[in-house]
This record gives structure tokens, C-alpha cells and sequence, in this order.
């Protein structure tokens, strides 16, 4: 503590005197070598106890509060399962929004590829869509999504 007392005194005491010694200056060319100097010299005051700081005990700090050490696969696997659960959902909710536009009440449920980056390949659609909105729902899902409709499975009553 008695360290870090003596460092914050040095600080405050470059800082004075760098400020009186800009403050005394009247001319506008010595001015400017004096700002340069003063600057220079709280900065080497400040940065001075940088080269003594042990970073390697840093890391080894860092990777004992996590209790186990980094593994990239878990983290890649983990990566895949929200975006396959995201671009799942927002699938989903996309079509049941150009439904409900429709007049149509359905409930999808879209399957992935099983790709790095997954897209719908297959959609089961359950609810109610009379034959106005059913085939253009069903475009909607072929050309908008690119599921065709022999990958379309409708599960519906008929409104009329």
C-alpha cells in the first residue's frame, strides 16, 4: 500500500510541476517545448512501473477463475446449437407472421440442415387456412424459404 501511496505522490507531484512550469513560460515558442517536455516527463512517470508488473501471473489467474480451461470445440458446439435454436425460431415466426397476414392461424415447425450454417430444408404446418390461403401460403414457404412443397406437411382444418 505504502508503494502505491508513493506512486500516486509522484503522479500529483509531476502534474504540479509540469503545470507551473507551462504557467510561468510567457513566450509562445518556448511555450510549446515546455508543454512538450512537461508531457513527456508524466508520462514516463506514469508508465514507470509498467515493466516491473508479472502479467504471466495474470493469465494463470484468469484461467483458474474459470475453473477449467478454454475448450474451442465445446464453445464451436455451443455456437451451433443457439444459431440452429435462432434461425429456428425466427423461421417459425417469420412464417406464422406471412399466415396471420393471410388471415390464416397456423403453428410451424421448421427442420434444419444439418450444415455449418443451417437452413430450413422441411416445415410442418398445423392449424387453420382455408383454399385461398393455402396455396399461397404454401408458395410463400416454396419460393420465399426454398422448402418445396414435397417437404411441406400440413396439418390443418379447413376455415372455409
Amino acid at each position: 500500500m505504502e508503494g502505491l501511496r508513493t506512486y500516486l505522490s509522484c503522479v500529483v507531484a509531476v502534474c504540479l510541476l509540469a503545470t507551473l512550469a507551462m504557467a510561468m513560460v510567457q513566450q509562445e515558442r518556448i511555450g510549446g517545448v515546455v508543454r512538450l517536455i512537461s508531457g513527456l516527463l508524466v508520462v514516463l512517470v506514469v508508465l514507470r512501473p509498467l515493466p516491473s508488473v508479472d502479467l504471466t501471473g495474470l493469465t494463470e489467474k484468469l484461467f483458474s477463475i474459470g475453473g477449467r480451461e478454454f475448450d474451442e470445440e465445446a464453445v464451436q458446439r455451443e455456437y451451433q446449437a443457439r444459431l440452429r435454436e435462432n434461425i429456428k425460431r425466427d423461421t417459425e415466426h417469420y412464417i406464422e407472421k406471412k399466415a396471420e397476414e393471410l388471415g390464416a392461424f397456423v403453428r410451424a415447425e421448421v427442420e434444419l440442415n444439418d450444415e455449418e450454417y443451417p437452413i430450413p430444408v422441411a416445415v410442418r404446418l398445423i392449424g387453420l387456412v382455408n383454399h385461398r390461403q393455402f396455396p399461397e401460403l404454401s408458395r410463400f414457404v416454396r419460393e420465399g424459404l426454398g422448402i418445396p412443397i414435397e417437404r411441406q406437411d400440413w396439418v390443418m382444418d379447413e376455415a372455409n
